[in-house]
Parts: structure tokens; C-alpha cells; sequence
């Protein structure tokens, strides 16, 4: 099948499809099928020819996402195809053309010839079907009715057939399904419900077990109201009318239209489609319909049909890409909610005014400049959320009478606004550039968010009503706050440069939460811990150095947090009075003592401690007094010696984290019953407890520690960290209990390396040259129920030794995308890098498509998913430090999602990735808008995601996307550390904290668990991962030539598909393309392996760095590859491989013949110049051939320089060459690449000469 599929491409190419302008190739699957026919077309080649070529009726695109769309007459499938690769971030025609002809990308993508199982929408929306009927509550027999089971009704008509009448209604809300026994049918059920009981009979069980699975789904549901949303619908159903009266009906996620716009289409079908029913323009069927939502369905035009449905309350538009509102809406006389956000509207009609009973307007997402004046004419309007827009100002005496929420938050507002109606209670202006906002005279105003903002005064006078105040990261130094202020239950003032919080902040008694960390305070109000209702204090990272002393007698606090200060002593009173205290964090201080404990119960609720970095060894005893303990964290506390009484104590304990002590010994912990995680790294133990209960332990790192041995029970648990052992050889503990479902870390371990143990275990910590070291660090959040990131450490490439690439991902709340990425990562990269060398780019445009392998290596893993990406994603940051023949290296840095790279050069921290976060990203969030997306209160896009791109989650297209970000520098001697960590990592760690821990901790695996335990300690409870790369690279020149495609050393942030070059439509022969996939998908079975460089096409690596040639065979200018090309011989590191018999003698890389070609790699990649000789048995082969040949090598290179514009004997360039060669020997490392360039063209010389005597 195979050998004919090519036969038929080729002939193909021939009649000029593989040289159109925009050719390309499409699969089109049988249904329910793997089988698929490649269909050759252009970009202007329509659905109707596409299908008579596969002799079907009907094509069908299905999507990720799930959604299926029929493919018109008039769509043109591989402009559709290429369209949705784009969307996807691939940019290069070339790789277009070649991802729409693979096989896997059917998960994304597909297009099917026909209807698969379980597409119909009678399975979707209704069941229809001729069976047998008894109505149980009257004395009647069976008879054959047609039936219609649609949303939460039965219809059943009075004859076999859909042409009889309606004969009775059978609501199924609140009813009974169950198998019904009868004499004379063996398949049978009942439905008994509040008004009717009825019995069917159906001729097969698969036919009953689908109308019980159905009926039992909509039992519960309301009657006049269905959901119908995702299911494909470009129209409805006819019997979808049989309830007229339907009241509430979701159309979200589908592909409706208008039979108008349809007509416009089909001019030759306008009758029939006029008297057809199901379009949108027969909603106005339903005479009681209060409720509709039609967001997602790819709406350019806003359906005027819809504003013939007077009865319409709510009307849901959003992520659509409506342009326009039409002045006809003012015939929704009833309508109270209008969604219209996620569309690209600018402007109101003055018509909207006409609404007199909307209540709720969302215009959020769309390109409004600023608030539509209309708005003031709406008598009713309560809510209006404009946010995401570019709203730069709010209109001067903007008054709304019945304003309660305006939501104004991610505009482009500089100032705030007095003149607004004084009866609005929610205010939301949050990532704004607000310096002063005066909010005097809303005096009813009860939550007002202010955060990401540039104000320096928060002045809250007469609002007696407010009851939460956020005003996070701003520059405030001035907090003003009245003590009328009764009902104010929630403060939020982190991240500002407070220096101190007035004391009447006491006097609110109502207040609940108070947040006032990262601020610089030294001082806390005196009656604070006095407060009656004080539930949670965060007062973390100032300069605290003492607390209040006095506490109150019924003191509410739960919560207490204050790491990262200077504290000395906590009040005497705290763990005494404090009995509902659960979570206290007193991490980074310079505690010696806790407070004692009453004899009693009391005060002994405390269920999270987290006290590392303090010196609290002498406090062991009192920790032991509660009981309730859950979390334990001690690190680097100087403790000596931990009580066996400890433990016995605390047999709750579920996280103990006892790293950076100085402990010889430990007693057995898992007497705790439910414990987990015990971190006991950096400590001086040499051997660890016999653990007699692992039953509930997942994770133990015991690493860097002098440990000799291992319990064999240890080696079973789902992570180990025994690395920085030096101690522990090998075969201690029996390396044959190792399996690959867990993950070890053995870096540093004597006597083991890679070929002894399960691909999952690291060993490596140090590149073979030493130029860069590397540590890292997990851990299993106290929320998480599995560790969802991995590392990938490569320190030296295959094919590429001076080369490194470092990768993390983070799955979030599953693993599954994770596992596969990790697992396909290594060998995508080094295909995609490989392929990316062998293209051929001018100096015009090397910039433009630099880094480009980068990019595909994302969008490929993407692809590679398959059926994991359907359901789960991963965000994923990958750093390759890139050799230059120069001897300067690149750092290439790509991301997607929310994971963090910095490089920190002389004590400053650069960020390396961009973050995929719309609400802290505008020129992100502009993006997503285009994408029909928004976000949620909560910063989530479209309700459901934390960032906007993803590997992975098709579900969440397309306002997920795995398109990277990419950066590129140039590394020089004062580069330190590269840092990569999740993004819980740097939630809760500035750059400054990293780099005062790097300082203090050199040594990289050491610094990585140092950084981790302080980003727990400091809070994080979820999933943390960090990777820290030192480098050491040395006194090296510096080049910033770009001529020569060397990267900046600034850091050059780009994105990937933005544009596509038109001149590179033209594909030069498809075939190569089908042929390069088929002979991938054929090697798939090994997914996991390093893909090996041939020979032919690949030179020995230099000593000096420089980057050997990618693998694959060599293409010229007419396409061909050189293992075609008749009569060479290839050079490889000096050395000449006859392939047959050749007429001609090539220097490595070989071009087509009496050719001299620029080498395809950037020229950062080359090594040497091409050179093409004429061989001995060619005879009239003359010198000069040859001298001219090496004079253009050497001119381009620009070595040896020709002094005689004559050929001369070779024995006379012999000598110069020899003579220069003496030079360069004599000089530094820069000049050696010179020099066995030279030695290269000698050697040639001689053989040559050889030949000629022979």
C-alpha cells in the first residue's frame, strides 16, 4: 500500500500539484477508522472536490476540543487545515505542509469521511424510535408508537410512524427508570412518573440500555430547560420543537447559523433552506423562552433573528467575534442580563437605551476605549463589568442611578474618578496605572479592589457599610483608615512600603483577615492580638523584631505567619491563649524558645508548624506537647539530637522536614502512623533507621549526607533522594529492588552510572568538561496527592558534547502530560535541532528564523500527546546552552506556561522567560482577546485555566495554545547560576532571596534543596520544583557580530507565529515530505531513543566547541540529497568514504557535482568550507579546476590569503601551508580551529597529489 501511495505522489507531482503555489496534502479518515487517503489539493481547492476525489457525500473536521464541523461545498479544507496549524504557533510553510500530512495529528485535528459512531445527534440531543407501548395505569394493550425521548419529555405519537399526531406528553422530571418483566417481550423498562406510568418494549437490549441511560441522565433535570452545549449542532433537530414551551436552552460550543446566511452560501438551495427548520431564525418557535446562550459559535455577525424573541430575559453572546450590535435589539423589551464579553465590539447602539429592564450588562474583553455614555440612559442597570478592555478614563459626571458593581479592572486607567454614582457597593479597579483614587463619596460602598496599581495613599473615611479592602502590590506609605469602618471583615495590604499600621486598626472589631507582609514595617499595633474576631495575621518578610505581648483571653486567631523577620521571642501568652491556633509560621527569624504549654489540652490545636532556619533545639520539648501535630518543619535549626520521644509524641505527623541539621542519628519515624514525606538531606547520618512501617511514606530525601547503607525497604517508595552520598557505593541495599514507577535521584554515588540502573534515575551531576554543574529539588505539596513535575538534565547532548539542555515541567494538580513529555523530550529536541541545521537560511533572514527548532520542539511534544493532551496539560521552560565556533556559547531559553528562568549575572537577576499570565501580561491579554478568551475574577482563562498556554489541554483551545515564548543571550564569564523553578517556586521567592541563598549555599544540589525547603517554609503548599544550574565558563572573548548569526548579549524576548514568509508557499516536492513522515511513523515504536547521526553527514565534534553538522543527508539546490548524487566520495573528519563507484572526490559536505555551495547550517555551525575536487579518472580534468576551487575556500574562510592570482604546482602550496600551520600552532586556542582547518585542505592536497603520481 505503501510502494502505490508513493507511486500515485510522485505521478501527482509531475501533473504539478507538489509545485502549486499553496500545495499541500490532507488525510481524510475512513469513520471509526486509522485508515486514511492522502488527498493532494491547494489552498483554493473547495469541500466538493475534496469529496468527489474520495467519492463521499459528507467530510467532517474533528477537533480536539471534542467539537465536530461538517466541511461545506464552498470551504476550502487544507486553507482550514493550515489555518488551525497557525493558530497553533507554527509559522514555516514548509513545516505547515509537512504537520498537515502526519498521522498524529489526528488527536488535534482530522478530517473524516462521514458520520462516526456516536455522532448523530440523536444520540446527543434526542432519541427517536418506533417501539411497542403500554400505559400501565389503564387497562390497555401494546401497540407500536412512535416515540421521541427529547430533553426531559417523552412524545409519543398516535401511529408507527413520525407522521401521526402527538398522542400524550410524558414530563420524566422526578421519575422512576427501571426494567420492566413482561410475557411476550424480553427487553423491557418502565418509567413512572408523577402523572403517567408507561412500559416499553424494544426489539434489542442495545436499544433499551440506551434509552435508560438516557432517560436516567434528564430524571433529574428541569423539564423546560435543556442543555445542549459541545454537541456539533449547525442546526437543530426538527423534534427538537415539540416543546414549544421551553423556557431555558444552551447552545454554547456549537456552530449555529442563521437561515439567511446560510441562503447567502447556497443560492441554488434558498428555497429549501427557507422552509427547512432549525436555524436560528426558528427560536422564535418557542413562545415562553426566558433564557439563551449562544457563546462559542463562531458568530462574526450579531443574529438579528434573535431580537424577534420578546420573550428573552437572558441572552448570552460571549467569545464570539461580533463586531457590531444592531439597533433591533430594542425589541428585547424583557431583557435583564446581556453577556457580551470576549468579542470585538468598540461601541453601543443608542438604541440599547430602549432596554428599560436591563439589569446586568458584560461587555468585558472587547475593545472599548472608554465607557458608553448610553449606559447612563438605562434605568435598571445594577452590574456593569467592563473589564480587559482599554478603557483609559471614565466619563465626567458618569451617573448611573441603580450602579451597584462596576467592575473596571486590567484597563489602561491613570486616574481615579470622584464623580461617580455614590450607590455603588463593589468597585473593582485592580491592574489599573492608578496613582490616587478617591473614593470619599461613595459612601456605600462595601468591597473595593485597588490592587496591581501605582497608589501611594489608601485614605478610607466615612464607609460605615465596607467590609473588604484589597490593595496589594501597590507603593502605598500611607495607610489612613476611620474607626466608623464597623463592618470591615478583610484588610489586604501586602506588597506595598508601609512602615507602620496605625494603632486605631484595632478598633475595627468586625476585622477577620489582615495581610500586611512584604511591607516594611518594624512595628505591629499593640491590641492586636486583642481583637475578638482576628482570625488570620500575615505580617511575613518586614523588619519585625518584636511582637505585642499582650494577648487576648479568647483569642479567635487561627492563623499566624510571620517568617522572614527578625523575631526573637514570641508573647509568653500566645500558645496558651491561642486555642483555636492551627497554622503558625515562624520560619527565617531568631526564635531559641516557644512559649510553654498550659498542662491541659488547651492551646494544643496546632496542627502546622513551620519554624525552619531558627535555633530551636532547645524548644524540641515543648513541640512534643502537640499532639494534634500534622506538619513538622525544623530545617536548619542546629539541632543536634532529635528525642526518640519526639516522634512517639507526635504520631499524627504526615510532613517532617529535619534537613540542613546536624544530626548523627535518627530514631525510627515511621511509628508515626501517617507519615509521608521526611526530608533529612544535609546532615551528617550515616545510616538511616530501619523504618519498620512504610506504608503511607512516599517520599525521602536523604541526600548529602554520609549515609554507607540503605534499608532495601527504602528503595521501594515512589521518590528517593540518596544522591551526595559519597559513602554509599552502589551495590548497598541491593540496586535490583530499583524499578522504573518510581523516580531516584543517585547523583554523586561512587561506583554507579547510568548503564546500571532504570532510565529514571539520575546519576549525572557535572558536565564531562566541567564547565557547568548542576543541582535540583522536589517536592510533594502538602495539598498534592501525586508529585506533578519532573526535570529533564542533559549535560552533554548526544552528537553535541560541548552542548546541555535542561528542561522542567509542571502538570499542576495530574501527571499524566508530564510523564509523556518527559519521556519524548530528549529525542524531539535533537530532531528538531537536527532539522533545523540542515536548513538552508540567508543572512536576511537568519534572525527571523532563528531558534526556530525550538519553537517545534514544543509544538511537536504538543502533538505527540495524542489522547493524554485531550484532558491534561503541562507547562514546560527548556534552557540549551548552545556551542558557537567561536568558543562563546548561546543560552537559548523557550517556555509555555507559568514556570520561571533567570540567569543571574553579576549579583542581578535576568529573567529569561516571559510569563504566560494575561493578567499580569497586557500584551498577553491582548492576545487571548484576539483568541475569543477571557478571565475570571479569579485571573482564569475562560473559567478554567491558570495561564493561556499550555502543552497539552486540546479542550482548551483555543485560548490554550503551546505556542512558546523564546529568548536568547550570550553568555560571558560573569554569568553565576541559571535558575529554573515551578511556578509555586517563585510565588513566594523574589530573585533577591535566590540570590542571597546561592551566596550562602555554593554548592548547587545543596542550593536547590536549601531554596525548596525555604519556599515551603515561607508557605507554599503545593508541588515545588526547582533546577539550579552553576556555571563556569571561564575568561572568553566576547562577540556580538551578528553578520556571523551570533545572538546579542541582551536578552532578545520573541514569539513564535506571528507572521508566515509568502515567498516560502511554494513546496519544491511534497514527496520528500511524505516520504521523511512515513519513514518517522515507522520508527515510532521506540519513542524513548536518541535518534543517531549518520555518518555521511556528520563531521567529528572540535575540541574547540564548535557545533558538529547536523545528521540527514545534505540537500543542494535542486532538492536532492547527497547519498543520491552519482559519483562521490564523502569526507568525513578528514577522512574520504567511497560510497561506489564515483566519478568524483568530494570534501565533506558534498554538493551536486562541479558545484561550490555555502554550507545550509547558520554559520555559527560550520566548520569547514565545501570544497568539490575532480578526481584522477577524470581526465581531462585540469589543475586549474582545483586551484580555483581551494582559493574560494580559503577566501570565504578567510585563512591562508593567494598571493599568486596563478595556478602554481601543489608542491608549492604544500610548503605555505606548512608554514602558516607552524604559526598557528604557536599561537592560542583561538587560532587551532584555524589550524585544523588547514590541516583539513592539506590532507586533501596530498591525497589528491597521490592520485595524480598514481
Amino acid at each position: 500500500m505503501r510502494t502505490r501511495l508513493r507511486r500515485a505522489t510522485r505521478r501527482a507531482c509531475r501533473h504539478g500539484w507538489g509545485r502549486t503555489l499553496g500545495g499541500g496534502v490532507i488525510r481524510v479518515y475512513q469513520p471509526d477508522s486509522s485508515y486514511s487517503d492522502v488527498v493532494r489539493c491547494t489552498l483554493d481547492t473547495e469541500g466538493d472536490e475534496v469529496m468527489g476525489r474520495c467519492l463521499v457525500a459528507e467530510l467532517y473536521i474533528h477537533y480536539g476540543t471534542g467539537l465536530v464541523r461538517q466541511v461545506h461545498v464552498w470551504d476550502k479544507p487544507l486553507a482550514m487545515q493550515n489555518e488551525f496549524l497557525k493558530s497553533l504557533g507554527f509559522s514555516n510553510m514548509r513545516r505547515i505542509q509537512k504537520e498537515g500530512m502526519r498521522k498524529d495529528l489526528a488527536p488535534l485535528f482530522k478530517f473524516v469521511a462521514g458520520k462516526e459512531y456516536g455522532q448523530n445527534v440523536q444520540d446527543t440531543i434526542q432519541l427517536t424510535c418506533t417501539i411497542n407501548i403500554k400505559e400501565l395505569d389503564t387497562l390497555s394493550y401494546w401497540s407500536k408508537r412512535f416515540s421521541v425521548l427529547c430533553g426531559a419529555r417523552l412524545f409519543v405519537f398516535s401511529t408507527s410512524k413520525s407522521s401521526g399526531k402527538l398522542s400524550y406528553v410524558v414530563d420524566l422530571s422526578g421519575s422512576t427508570i427501571a426494567e420492566y418483566s413482561s410475557k411476550k417481550y424480553l427487553f423491557c423498562l418502565k418509567i413512572m412518573s408523577p402523572r403517567k406510568q408507561i412500559a416499553l418494549a424494544f426489539d434489542t437490549r442495545f436499544n433499551m440500555s440506551r434509552w435508560i441511560e438516557r432517560a436516567s441522565q434528564v430524571v433529574s433535570s428541569h423539564p423546560l430547560e435543556i442543555n445542549v452545549s459541545g454537541c456539533s449542532l449547525q442546526k437543530l433537530p426538527k423534534y427538537f420543537f415539540l416543546n414549544a414551551h421551553m423556557t431555558a436552552i444552551n447552545l454554547s460550543h456549537n456552530f449555529m447559523v442563521e437561515a439567511i446566511e446560510e441562503a447567502k452560501r447556497e443560492s441554488d438551495s434558498r428555497e429549501l433552506i427557507e422552509q427547512d427548520i432549525g436555524w436560528i431564525d426558528d427560536l422564535s418557535l418557542f413562545h415562553n423562552l426566558a433564557s439563551l446562550s449562544l457563546s462559542n459559535n463562531d458568530f462574526y455577525q450579531f443574529p438579528v433573528s434573535l431580537c424577534r424573541i420578546s420573550t428573552l430575559e437572558e441572552l448570552d453572546l460571549s467569545c464570539n467575534s461580533i463586531e457590531v450590535v444592531p439597533q433591533e435589539i430594542q425589541y428585547l423589551s424583557k431583557l435583564t442580563t446581556l453577556l457580551l464579553h470576549a468579542n470585538k465590539l468598540n461601541s453601543l447602539p443608542i438604541s440599547i437605551a430602549e432596554l428599560k429592564s436591563l439589569q446586568t450588562l458584560v461587555i468585558a474583553f472587547n475593545h472599548f476605549g472608554e465607557l458608553p455614555v448610553v449606559l447612563q440612559d438605562l434605568p435598571s442597570l445594577a452590574i456593569v463589568v467592563a473589564s480587559g478592555n482599554v478603557i483609559s478614563s471614565v466619563p465626567k459626571d458618569f451617573d448611573i442611578k441603580k450602579l451597584q458593581l462596576l467592575d473596571l479592572r486590567l484597563n489602561k486607567l491613570t486616574a481615579g474618578f470622584s464623580q461617580v454614582n455614590n450607590q455603588i457597593s463593589k468597585l473593582n479597579v485592580r491592574g489599573n496605572s492608578i496613582t490616587e483614587l478617591d473614593v470619599k463619596n461613595l459612601e456605600n460602598l462595601q468591597y473595593l479592589n485597588c490592587a496591581d496599581n501605582g497608589l501611594s495613599l489608601v485614605a478610607l473615611g466615612n464607609h460605615p457599610h465596607m467590609q473588604i479592602l484589597v490593595a496589594r502590590n501597590n507603593s502605598i506609605v500611607q495607610l489612613e483608615i476611620s474607626s466608623l469602618c464597623k463592618q470591615l471583615t478583610s484588610i489586604d495590604l501586602s506588597q506595598n512600603d508601609l512602615a507602620n499600621i496605625p494603632d486605631t486598626l484595632c478598633d475595627l472589631t468586625a476585622l477577620e483577615k489582615l495581610n500586611v507582609s512584604g511591607n516594611r514595617l518594624n512595628r505591629l499595633p499593640i491590641m492586636i492580638f486583642l481583637m475578638p474576631q482576628l482570625k488570620i495575621l500575615k505580617a511575613a518578610c518586614n523588619d519585625l523584631e518584636t511582637l505585642p505581648t499582650r494577648v487576648g483571653e479568647k483569642c479567635a486567631l487561627e492563623q499566624v505567619d510571620i517568617h522572614g523577620n527578625h523575631v526573637c521571642s514570641l508573647p509568653a501568652q500566645l500558645l496558651f491563649r491561642a486555642t483555636r491556633l492551627q497554622i503558625l509560621n515562624v520560619s527565617s527569624n531568631k526564635l531559641t524558645s516557644l512559649p510553654i504549654l498550659s498542662p491541659n489540652d488547651e492551646g494544643r490545636s496546632l496542627v502546622e508548624l513551620y519554624a525552619s532556619d531558627n535555633q530551636l533545639e532547645p524548644a524540641l520539648n515543648i513541640i512534643a506537647g502537640f499532639s494534634k501535630l500534622k506538619v513538622l518543619h525544623l530545617a536548619y535549626n542546629g539541632i543536634t539530637n532529635i528525642p526518640g520521644s519526639l516522634f512517639q509524641s507526635l504520631r499524627d505527623l504526615e510532613y517532617v522536614n529535619l534537613s540542613g541539621n546536624q544530626l548523627d542519628t535518627l530514631p525510627d519515624p515511621t511509628i508515626c502512623r501517617s507519615l509521608k514525606c521526611l526530608l533529612i538531606h544535609s546532615n551528617r547520618l550515616t545510616a538511616l533507621p530501619m523504618f519498620s512501617n512504610t506504608e503511607t511514606m512516599r517520599a525521602l530525601d536523604a541526600s548529602c549526607n554520609l549515609l554507607t547503607e540503605v534499608p532495601k525497604q527504602t528503595l521501594k517508595l515512589v521518590h528517593l533522594d540518596l544522591s551526595a552520598n559519597p559513602s554509599l557505593m552502589s551495590n548497598s541495599g541491593g540496586i535490583m529492588y530499583l524499578n522504573n514507577r518510581t523516580s531516584y535521584c543517585f547523583e554523586g554515588i561512587d561506583g554507579l552510572d547510568k548503564p546500571t540502573v532504570p532510565q529514571n534515575v539520575d546519576v549525572t551531576v557535572a558536565a564531562p568538561h566541567g564547565k557547568w554543574t548542576v543541582g535540583s529539588a522536589e517536592f510533594i505539596g502538602i495539598t498534592s496527592i501525586e508529585l506533578c513535575t519532573a526535570q529533564v538534565k542533559v549535560m552533554s547532548l548526544p552528537g553535541y558534547p560541548e552542548e546541555a539542555m535542561f528542561a522542567l515541567m509542571d502538570g499542576g494538580v495530574s501527571s499524566n502530560a508530564v510523564k509523556e513529555i518527559k519521556m519524548k523530550l530528549l529525542a524531539t529536541f535533537l530532531e528538531e535541532l537536527k532539522n533545523d541545521l540542515a536548513v538552508k537560511v540567508d543572512s536576511s533572514s537568519r534572525m527571523k528564523h532563528y531558534l526556530q527548532y525550538l519553537s517545534h520542539t514544543f509544538l511537536s511534544l504538543h502533538r505527540v500527546l495524542g489522547d493524554v493532551g485531550k484532558k491534561y496539560g503541562s507547562s514546560l521552560v527548556l534552557c540549551h546552552i548552545q556551542a558557537q565556533q567561536n568558543g562563546l556559547y548561546n543560552l537559548n531559553v523557550a517556555n509555555t506556561g507559568l514556570g520561571e528562568a533567570v540567569l543571574f549575572r553579576k549579583g542581578k537577576g535576568i529573567p529569561l522567560t516571559t510569563p504566560h499570565q494575561p493578567a499580569m501580561n497586557m500584551d498577553e491579554r491582548r492576545k487571548l482577546v484576539g483568541r475569543k478568551g477571557f478571565l475570571s475574577q479569579d485571573d482564569r482563562v475562560n473559567s478554567c485555566c491558570a495561564t493561556s498556554r499550555l502543552l497539552g489541554c486540546y479542550h482548551l483551545a483555543p485560548q490554550v495554545i503551546p505556542a512558546p515564548s523564546f529568548s536568547s543571550l550570550e553568555l560571558v564569564s560573569a554569568d553565576d547560576y541559571i535558575v529554573i523553578g515551578s511556578d509555586s517556586f517563585w510565588k513566594h521567592l523574589t530573585h533577591e532571596q535566590v540570590l542571597d541563598e546561592l551566596g550562602k549555599y555554593p554548592v548547587p544540589n545543596e542550593a536547590a534543596k536549601r531554596l525548596r525547603d525555604v519556599a515551603v517554609s515561607y508557605g507554599c503548599r503545593g508541588n515545588v520544583s526547582i533546577l539550579i544550574v552553576k556555571l563556569a565558563l571561564g575568561n572568553r572573548r566576547q562577540s556580538t557580530n551578528l553578520a556571523a548569526g551570533v545572538v546579542p548579549s541582551s536578552p532578545k524576548i520573541a514569539e513564535v507565529g506571528e507572521e508566515v514568509d509568502e515567498d516560502e508557499l511554494e513546496i519544491t516536492n511534497i514527496d520528500d515530505l511524505l516520504s521523511d513522515i512515513e519513514e518517522e511513523e515507522e520508527g515510532v515504536a521506540n519513542t524513548t531513543a536518541v535518534p543517531k547521526p549518520k555518518k555521511q553527514s556528520r563531521r567529528r565534534p572540535q575540541s574547540g566547541g564548535g557545533r558538529p553538522h547536523s545528521g540527514g543527508p545534505m540537500r543542494g539546490s535542486h532538492g536532492h540529497s547527497s547519498s543520491e548524487s552519482s559519483g562521490e566520495d564523502v569526507a568525513v573528519g578528514g577522512r574520504l568514504h567511497t560510497s561506489g563507484q564515483h566519478s568524483e572526490a568530494s570534501i565533506a559536505p558534498a554538493y551536486s557535482e562541479g558545484e561550490l555551495l555555502a554550507s545550509p547550517t547558520p554559520p555559527q555551525a560550520r566548520d569547514y568550507p565545501a570544497v568539490t575536487l575532480p578526481r584522477n579518472n577524470k581526465p581531462n580534468a585540469p589543475r586549474n579546476q582545483v586551484y580555483e576551487a581551494l582559493k574560494t575556500s580559503f577566501e570565504q574562510t578567510q585563512s591562508v590569503p593567494f598571493l599568486a592570482s596563478t595556478p602554481e604546482p601543489i608542491d608549492t602550496h604544500l610548503v605555505q601551508l606548512n608554514s602558516r600551520l607552524s604559526e598557528l600552532n604557536e599561537e592560542m586556542n583561538p587560532s587551532r580551529k584555524e589550524a585544523n582547518r588547514l590541516s583539513y585542505v592539506k590532507r586533501s592536497y596530498q591525497q589528491f597529489d597521490n592520485e595524480e603520481d598514481n
